[in-house]
C-alpha cells in the first residue's frame, strides 16, 4: 500500500530510536514508544501538493530529505510495517543541506 499525503501536510519517516543502550542494556518497550513520539528528525516520504504553497513558505524540499520537525507534532500511522509521521507544512522547522558525512 502507498500512502500519499494531500493537501499542505509533509509524510516523514521519523529517525528510529535506540533499541539498547551504549552499554547493551535493553529500553523498555513503552520507553522506546515515548521517545518516538518526542522525535524531531526523519526523512521526508512524501510531500502535499499544496505544502510551502504561499509566497512566504517557498521551501525546496524534495523526498529522500532530512528535516527537523516540531516535538510531538502531527499524526503517527503505520503503513506495511512502518511507522510513519503526518505532520503540517509550518512543523517543518530546518533542513539539513549539504553531503551527508560518510
Amino acid at each position: 500500500m502507498k500512502l500519499e499525503v494531500v493537501g499542505w501536510r509533509v509524510l516523514v519517516k521519523p529517525e528510529k530510536v535506540e533499541e539498547k543502550t551504549k552499554s547493551g542494556l535493553y529500553i523498555p518497550e513503552t520507553v522506546q514508544n515515548q521517545e518516538q513520539l518526542a522525535t524531531t528528525k526523519g526523512e521526508v516520504v512524501d510531500i502535499g501538493p499544496t505544502a510551502f504553497g504561499t509566497e512566504h513558505d517557498i521551501v525546496n524540499l524534495k523526498k529522500g530529505d532530512i528535516v527537523h520537525f516540531a516535538k510531538y507534532s502531527g499524526s503517527m500511522v503505520k503503513v506495511e510495517e512502518e511507522e510513519l509521521r503526518i505532520i503540517n507544512d509550518e512543523d517543518v522547522i530546518a533542513v539539513e543541506r549539504g553531503k551527508k558525512n560518510g
